[in-house]
């Protein structure tokens, strides 16, 4: 080979190579990016039944609104039914302890009707046996007064000699007799009297042996049934209470553990429906999926062969086609495969995800708000331009002080314009 080959062969490998280190790796630009809205899928973490549901496709719903209320309709409802029926019997025993005492009252009115005109029957009595032993005492003091002078009589006639002392001595014995006559009488009086004020002072009918009257005794017994019944009333009560308590926390139970609210987490549109009103679900089951638009994001296919020249953290510039205007942002993901999972709260759209390598950017918070332009109405086709340092820029770095923040976001970064 001549001298001269050699030097053209040189000079072709030099001007490849040169290329190849200071432009091979000046970025990625391709129009087929797509502008879209986030996405949230609500799902179901318990078994049970879709209540008050939207049911509307396109609804627009505030931040922290229901958007659903899953029911486990399997709860265990013994304890609950238990008390129900717990209360249900207590409020019947309560009701017929009311009855009896209703019933006992009536009695024992009764009753002392019958007894006050014992009572007074009694007194009436009493009075009428005071009023005779009172006749029967003067009557004894009479005779014995006139005992007591027949014994003077008979002593002078003995003093005299007129009768003998037999005859002093039979009307000495006439005279006790009088006398005890007296002391009986009186004392027949004071029991008769004793009696009066006992029934008089405690309204109770007693005897002069002690005993009371069957009215009295009826109205005792009367009076211990409804004091057991009032005590028996008052137990039941208290234990109604509990019941009352015990179903209200027990309800507090269910409606806290086995009801789930689904509210809206942020200001969106409701972009799918995966259930409605009535339904059954299972836990794991997806309720709805919601779109942010206020958070939109860029996806961009990327050929796989250029795949790992790529990484998260790189900055990209979007243009939207029908627009003029640049938008900032970052490469947020990389994935070669599907990407639902990946983001452990926010998933893309599932049909713009499911094949092919792309990246996912994330915008700067000062262009989310171009960026969500109709982001929730449709997806935007957008010129997008990752952009990447040459070596010939990272050896113009080494030289420049440049800060941190401005070598993120310099005159490195490329901006593209608009298709034609």
């Amino acid at each position: 080979m001549k001298i001269r080959d050699f030097v053209v062969l040189f000079l072709a490998i030099l001007v490849a190579s040169g290329w190849v280190v200071f432009s091979g790796k000046d970025g990625f630009t391709t129009d087929t990016g797509m502008i879209v809205a986030r996405s949230m899928s609500l799902v179901s973490t318990i078994d049970g039944r879709v209540e008050r549901a939207v049911s509307e496709v396109g609804a627009k719903v505030g931040a922290k609104d229901l958007l659903a209320l899953i029911r486990n309709d399997r709860i265990d409802y013994g304890r609950s039914a238990e008390l129900q029926s717990h209360q249900t019997y207590l409020q019947s025993e309560i009701q017929n302890a009311q009855n009896v005492r209703t019933e006992l009252l009536e009695l024992h009115k009764k009753f002392d009707k019958r007894r006050t005109s014992f009572l007074k029957w009694i007194l009436k009595d009493l009075r009428l046996q005071q009023s005779v032993m009172t006749h029967q005492v003067e009557s004894a003091i009479e005779r014995n007064t006139l005992k007591s002078l027949e014994v003077d009589r008979t002593r002078t006639l003995v003093k005299n000699a007129d009768i003998s002392d037999v005859v002093l001595n039979n009307v000495k014995a006439e005279a006790a007799i009088t006398r005890n006559d007296v002391a009986e009488a009186k004392a027949i009086l004071a029991r008769a009297e004793l009696l009066t004020q006992t029934v008089i002072a405690n309204d109770l009918i007693v005897f002069e042996n002690g005993d009371t009257s069957y009215w009295d005794k009826t109205i005792d017994a009367i009076n211990f049934r409804l004091f057991n019944n009032a005590t028996q009333m008052a137990t039941l009560r208290a234990e109604l209470e509990q019941s009352y308590v015990q179903l209200d926390v027990e309800t507090s139970r269910i409606s806290t553990d086995f009801v789930e609210e689904h509210l809206a987490p942020f200001d969106g549109v409701v972009s799918a429906i995966f259930v409605s009103n009535g339904a059954r679900v299972n836990s794991g089951t997806p309720l709805f999926e919601l779109l942010d638009c206020s958070r939109p994001i860029a996806i961009v296919p990327i050929p796989e062969y250029r795949f790992g020249e790529f990484s998260v953290g790189q900055r990209v510039t979007v243009q939207p086609i029908d627009s003029d205007q640049t938008i900032k942002g970052t490469i947020q993901f990389m994935s070669s495969g599907p990407l639902i999972g990946r983001d452990k709260t926010i998933t893309v759209q599932q049909d713009m995800t499911l094949t092919g390598s792309r990246a996912i950017i994330a915008f700067d918070k000062g262009d989310e708000s171009r960026a969500s332009l109709e982001s929730c109405d449709s997806a935007r086709k957008a010129v997008v331009t990752i952009h990447t340092k040459s070596l010939f820029d990272k050896m113009s770095g080494w030289f420049d002080d440049i800060a941190p923040e401005t070598a993120l976001n310099g005159d490195n970064d490329l901006t593209i314009s608009a298709p034609k």
